[in-house]
Parts: C-alpha cells; sequence; structure tokens
C-alpha cells in the first residue's frame, strides 16, 4: 500500500519559478520547493502549458 501526503499552497506563496532539463521548481521560500519531475509531463507541449499556467497565476517568469 502507497501512502502520500498531499499539501495545498496558495499561488502567491510561489516566490520563484525555475526549469531545468529534469525538473520545474516552484519555490516557496529560498531554499524550500516542490519539485516537479519532468517524467510526468507526456511531452513539452504539456509542460509548457503548465508553464505558462504558473506565470500567469503567480506573475512571475522563468
Amino acid at each position: 500500500m502507497m501512502e502520500y501526503e498531499e499539501n495545498v499552497i496558495m499561488y502567491e506563496k510561489i516566490t520563484e519559478i525555475k526549469l531545468s532539463d529534469e525538473a520545474v521548481y516552484l519555490f516557496t521560500a529560498p531554499t524550500i520547493a516542490i519539485i516537479l519531475p519532468i517524467r510526468i509531463f507526456s511531452d513539452t507541449k504539456e509542460k509548457k502549458e503548465l508553464t505558462d499556467f504558473l506565470e500567469n497565476k503567480t506573475n512571475l517568469t522563468l
């Protein structure tokens, strides 16, 4: 049986968005980030849709 934990974070709490070859990082503090591995996206279009959505919601840019 897999256990998981779910947290809800308001978009306003995201202070920085970074993109690497391996993940999308959503920083909520200088040393705290939500890490979304690239492998979760079915293709680059899906990753782009998410990053565009996040940029719009947070008023941040990559």
